[in-house]
């Protein structure tokens, strides 16, 4: 079974349990039982107060051997089968008797009364509305109010008149105290508002671009500029040597005037 657990620091809680109600010590089953009863409540009976349920868990833990499973009642098969009610005997979270009560829960055999959740239905149902002995939890609780010693002690005859009332008034103090606890350490999941891929929701964010770069910025190259060269009298042959002797379209014009001056001649 799977229940959401609400408001509660849910490590806390087993924390807390297993230090002052299990000897130190938790078993797979003890912490199904304990978070199927807390998932319950929050489900199907949102409305009843911690101090309630701190009650309802320690009938359990009392009713149930501490093993916060639904079980039989313990006896031979012998001892059973004296009972007035076999074999409609003690079974469930609080053990449950008597075929007509088996059948106000809906139960045609009586091993349905073992089983998940018609068990946590029974217990809560019948603690809250009082349909074991006429007594109910509302009866000596008030929501919000931490209960008397005194008050504990008569919820006992919710279930079974007064029967281990001290003892069972104790487990409820400390059960109630691992719920306080529990709450006070309980901080809320930060809102997940992202939208999931692929929603319409879903805005990407623009891709990056370079910053431009102002043209202040902008590296530059040294261009040299050609240097200006001026002829003058003064440099004219100069230059007409040079022209002479370096540039091969001068020399060849020269070529040509002198083979034309031989052709003529």
């Amino acid at each position: 079974m799977s229940w959401e657990i609400n408001q509660v620091d849910v490590g806390t809680f087993f924390t807390e349990v297993r230090r002052s109600l299990f000897g130190g010590t938790l078993t797979g089953d003890q912490v199904e039982g304990m978070e199927n009863i807390l998932g319950y409540r929050d489900q199907e009976w949102p409305g009843m107060c911690d101090e309630e349920l701190a009650y309802l868990l320690a009938t359990t833990k009392w009713e149930t051997a501490h093993t916060m499973q639904p079980i039989e009642e313990y006896g031979s098969q012998s001892y059973l089968q004296s009972k007035p009610y076999y074999p409609w005997y003690g079974r469930g979270l609080v053990q449950l008797t008597w075929e007509d009560n088996y059948k106000k829960y809906g139960f045609t055999r009586p091993e349905q009364a073992l089983e998940w959740p018609g068990a946590l239905h029974v217990a809560f149902e019948g603690m809250i509305y009082g349909r074991f002995t006429g007594k109910k939890l509302g009866d000596y609780i008030t929501p919000g109010k931490r209960p008397t010693q005194y008050q504990y002690e008569e919820c006992r005859r919710i279930i079974n008149g007064t029967d281990k009332k001290v003892e069972i008034a104790g487990l409820g103090f400390k059960f109630l105290d691992a719920l306080n606890a529990a709450r006070a350490a309980y901080v809320p999941a930060e809102p997940d508002n992202r939208p999931e891929e692929g929603s319409p929701e879903l805005i990407l964010p623009p891709p990056e671009v370079p910053p431009e770069v102002p043209p202040t910025d902008m590296p530059t190259v040294d261009v040299q500029e050609p240097e200006e060269i001026y002829i003058t009298d003064a440099n004219m042959k100069d230059w007409m040597i040079y022209f002479l002797q370096a540039d091969e379209d001068v020399q060849q014009a020269v070529r040509d005037i002198v083979d034309g001056g031989r052709r003529r001649g």
